[in-house]
């Protein structure tokens, strides 16, 4: 239990520098001036010490809600992983496939944790972290057989 503990924590840190490098995009907005001004997400999270997070709660282990509601699962640990080493509050905000690039679009979140996909459309909307799970689908028969039905 230690060591799964302990890869968490090394994960975490990982992603932590990883998902912050994607928070510093800059979003251009206009003061009351009319002067076009440019802010970090990672700035705007640090000077309010707060971070929206969505994430997918209908994907375990990844992601569910517990029978009393309370957001759980490995993306979930990975959030307050996030959190705990930015010294902030976190909310996380329930997202499906389709809602999570216009949450981000949008200002609804700040980041998101979950499957998810890279492609050149996205790509072209969103900064990636690096990933901190990588997996893959394998069909396995047995040695001795010559076809699948």
């Amino acid at each position: 239990m230690k060591k799964i503990k302990q890869i968490k924590r090394i994960a975490a840190v990982v992603m932590a520098v990883s998902v912050a490098v994607g928070l510093t995009a800059c979003q251009q907005k206009t003061d009351s001036q009319g002067n076009s001004t440019q802010t970090g997400t990672l700035q705007k999270v640090l000077k309010e010490r707060k971070m929206t997070v969505g994430c997918i709660l209908s994907f375990p282990p990844f992601g569910y809600k517990s029978e009393d509601g309370t957001p759980m699962g490995y993306d979930v640990d990975m959030i307050h992983e996030l959190a705990d080493s930015l010294g902030v509050e976190v909310e996380i905000v329930e997202v499906t496939a389709d809602a999570r690039i216009p949450s981000l679009e949008t200002g609804k979140v700040d980041a998101v944790f979950g499957n998810f996909t890279r492609t050149l459309e996205r790509a072209q909307k969103i900064d990636f972290s690096n990933p901190y799970v990588v997996a893959g689908e394998r069909l396995l028969v047995k040695k001795e057989a010559e076809s699948i039905p």
